[in-house]
């Protein structure tokens, strides 16, 4: 079978590693995977593409489709996927993210595709807060969800948010967890790394975090619970692991602070596993959050986490058993947090060996393929959404709310 998988943007952010471990497992499960893409990323562009196309999947670099809304491109990146849709004649088309979603599913619908597949991988804003914006987005999601046959969310609590927002019935909305290449990361599971760059002293304890430097991730929350963790605790070093558009005021308020010493921006690296296995503990401040793939591959290196346990991330992080609770935009209560784990390494310890068990039973990568793989050889059957009328079988792609 031909599947068509679609993304906005071509780094290596937790949506695109969840996008690459799929396309690379069907392709090993016999499809003929491609993939089209926009040029840009944080960090490394183009890494999405070039490690999709190592592993076997035709890949599509589709210049105009970026992030940011622009009419002209949009259009362009529409008529782009479009064509390459009529031309391959793909069986089923698989989309991602909120601007690949909505050109891919339209495209797809528009130029026939049997089977149209939309991943949240998360929601683009704060659904904690309504407003306008969020009020648009869910429309704009309720509408498009009309182009496809099937949904899938990456946590049963991010499909429990998008029912309540009644952004397409249940039957129509499938949770596949969000997997992770666990062989990448197992080889530095019992390794302690004492100098993974240039600054870190062997004999720091180092506060990590890695994704998007932007507002859902609020590492401006951490970076100033860190300047209270510094006071208590004079070898506490930040490592910021990941790109976004908040690394220059993060690096100007690092150097205000007088923290430049003792702040690390990484960017964005290719070797997270082993910068992983030089933290004391991992620190996810979200404002919102999917599930989080870096919070996922934290919790299997056993590395002790503190994290504000917003919305599909709660389904991992359990106060007490498997990590440490902080309350959203609350500098102080986070630094309280991660001063307990760093001045009790054996709470800190079992804390992760509990994290490592939890996410090895519900995040490995084989699953999620043999999940994905499934779905769509239930569209393909004609299993869901059918019902006969006399001797006609009649297909449902029109699943709006009652």
């Amino acid at each position: 079978m031909k599947v068509l998988h679609v993304i906005t943007e071509s780094n290596l952010g937790g949506a695109q590693l969840n996008t690459l471990l799929t396309v690379r497992g069907l392709v090993q499960h016999g499809y003929e995977v491609h993939l089209a893409c926009g040029p840009e990323g944080p960090g490394e562009s183009l890494a999405l593409a070039r490690e999709a196309a190592r592993s076997g999947v035709t890949v599509h670099v589709v210049n105009s489709l970026v992030r940011p809304i622009g009419p002209l491109r949009d259009l362009l990146a529409f008529a782009a996927i479009a064509r390459l849709m009529v031309r391959e004649e793909f069986g089923i088309v698989h989309t991602h993210s909120f601007k690949g979603g909505l050109i891919g599913r339209l495209a797809a619908w528009l130029t026939g595709v049997p089977r149209i597949v939309h991943t949240f991988h998360g929601v683009p804003f704060n659904t904690s807060t309504p407003c306008a914006r969020t009020r648009l987005c869910f429309f704009i999601e309720r509408i498009m969800c009309l182009f496809c046959h099937q949904l899938v969310s990456v946590g049963a609590t991010l499909r429990d948010e998008l029912i309540a927002h009644r952004v397409a019935r249940p039957d129509k909305i499938q949770t596949i967890h969000s997997g992770v290449d666990f062989s990448m990361l197992a080889p530095y599971l019992h390794e302690k790394v004492e100098r993974p760059f240039d600054g870190l002293p062997p004999d720091a304890r180092a506060v990590g975090f890695v994704g998007r430097l932007s507002r859902q991730k609020a590492p401006d929350v951490l970076l100033e619970a860190f300047e209270i963790v510094k006071h208590e605790a004079p070898d506490a070093h930040l490592v910021f692991v990941g790109e976004g558009p908040m690394r220059r005021d993060l690096e100007d308020a690092a150097s205000r602070k007088v923290l430049s010493d003792s702040v690390h921006l990484l960017g964005e690296r290719p070797d997270v596993p082993r910068l992983l296995a030089s933290m004391t503990l991992f620190a996810l401040p979200s404002r919102w959050e999917g599930v989080g793939r870096a919070l996922t591959e934290a919790m299997y290196m056993k590395l002790p986490v503190v994290a504000t346990g917003v919305n599909g991330s709660s389904e991992l992080v359990i106060d007490g058993s498997t990590a440490l609770i902080a309350r959203v935009d609350d500098p102080a209560h986070l630094a309280a947090k991660i001063l307990a784990l760093l001045n009790d390494p054996a709470r800190a310890a079992k804390l992760g060996e509990a994290a490592h068990r939890k996410v090895r039973e519900m995040m490995s990568a084989e699953a999620m393929v043999r999940d994905t793989i499934l779905l769509y050889e239930k569209l393909t059957s004609g299993s869901l959404y059918e019902t006969t009328q006399g001797e006609r079988r009649v297909r449902h792609l029109w699943q709006t709310e009652p």
